[in-house]
């Protein structure tokens, strides 16, 4: 890893009708972390932030919505997962990222080519 180091917000669905379908998209953004961290940059997943706080009561959703467009507005580019499009949250995250203008990135190539610039 070399400085300055890149951070990349991972957005993808958490929400959904089972507990095998939160777990899956949890590892998704897992996968896309360690995929991120391979690439040189820091991966910033949300799903695993906040794993546990909300379903359980513990932190208000809308505190964890706050939170999670706060760190990403401290992020240098998002990387959209599959199935972003359904889910209201990361909806908000990229109309975040685009006013704010952080480069957003549907697949790991698209990031990589921008991570060697």
């Amino acid at each position: 890893m070399i400085f300055p180091i890149k951070l990349v917000y991972v957005a993808g669905p958490i929400h959904a009708a089972t507990p095998e379908e939160v777990t899956a998209h949890i590892d998704q953004g897992r996968a896309a972390g360690v995929e991120i961290w391979q690439l040189g940059a820091v991966a910033v997943v949300p799903h695993l932030n906040t794993l546990n706080m909300y379903s359980h009561d513990h932190v208000p959703k809308a505190d964890i919505y706050l939170g999670d467009l706060e760190i990403l507005n401290r992020c240098d580019a998002m990387l959209l997962l599959d199935g972003w499009e359904s889910s209201q949250g990361v909806n908000y995250e990229v109309a975040w990222a685009k006013h704010r203008k952080i480069p957003i990135f549907h697949d790991l190539d698209e990031l990589r080519k921008w991570l060697n610039l």
